[in-house]
């Protein structure tokens, strides 16, 4: 077995299209999908490829992944999001750029929105903003919407960390380039999201409790912010809107070559940040 494919399976609805997006990959590789969740929330899909892990409780994302990964027979793991389609070479694209050279860890795709609203757009630039242009780069960051990587680099970072709930994609590619892996953003690799936050109010309540299920948990790993991550924690509340504008131009400096019309989501991208923020401080608060 080449690739085992895991899909956290929470939305069946949504799950049967993943799965049969998946099914229809155009590859020479062999490669099987292992779904991951409850039995109630499984779909009747008839093929041999499709492997079922079972539990009888809710996971987290990164536990479920890892649960999924126990299961593999594969040597390349694919992750991919059960409101996502894979276009029909995302399985063979996603291999051909692992197997390049040993040094390469991970590689994430570029992922679409499904609708074309204004605030649809807005989540799709604030969080998932790393993987929206469509220029190759390196990156330490990468979101499990489509994720792909190697093994035995997975079992050398000891998976995704399973306290986690929200950004424990981000912190698992960021170990792995703290390993000496090289993680890669490759536009050609695509899948659609449809992630379904197209209005203001859905937009800024998915961000907010981003923010309030995140903390500063991931943040404390990262090799830049170690040494005054304590100052940090203390004295969050003055970095909420310097942290709004960086973030914010940060999504600009790397989307607007690909994509000059983001320049018309940036009040709400800004808006977004802040509001994401927000929920990091009240995080703090309940956490002292």
């Amino acid at each position: 077995m080449e690739a085992s494919i895991i899909v956290p399976f929470t939305r069946p609805v949504l799950g049967k299209r993943t799965i049969n997006s998946l099914l229809n990959q155009k590859t020479s590789h062999s490669f099987e999908i292992i779904l991951v969740g409850k039995k109630e929330n499984m779909v009747k899909i008839s093929s041999k490829k499709i492997k079922k892990a079972f539990c009888d409780f809710s996971l987290l994302p990164g536990q479920a992944r890892n649960f999924g990964v126990k299961e593999a027979l594969g040597k390349y793991l694919l992750f991919i999001d059960d409101d996502c389609l894979a276009t029909k070479n995302w399985l063979e694209k996603n291999l051909s750029i692992l197997k390049k050279t040993e040094k390469i860890g991970a590689v994430g795709g570029r992922i679409i929105g499904f609708s074309r609203k204004y605030f649809s757009r807005c989540t799709d630039y604030t969080n998932f903003w790393r993987q929206q242009g469509d220029h190759l780069r390196k990156t330490t960051q990468l979101y499990t919407a489509s994720l792909a990587v190697k093994k035995e680099a997975f079992e050398k970072v000891g998976g995704f960390d399973e306290k986690v709930k929200v950004g424990e994609d981000a912190d698992f590619v960021n170990r792995l380039s703290q390993s000496g892996y090289f993680s890669f953003f490759n536009p050609k690799i695509v899948v659609f999201h449809d992630h379904q936050r197209d209005t203001l109010n859905k937009y800024l309540n998915y961000m907010f409790n981003n923010g309030l299920d995140t903390g500063l948990y991931v943040l404390k790993n990262y090799r830049q912010i170690k040494s005054f991550f304590p100052i940090l924690k203390k004295t969050y509340f003055i970095f909420i809107i310097p942290t709004a504008f960086l973030y914010t131009g940060a999504s600009l400096f790397l989307n607007l070559r690909s994509n000059w019309k983001i320049v018309i989501y940036l009040p709400f991208i800004f808006l977004g940040y802040l509001v994401y923020n927000s929920g990091i401080a009240v995080r703090l608060i309940k956490d002292f």
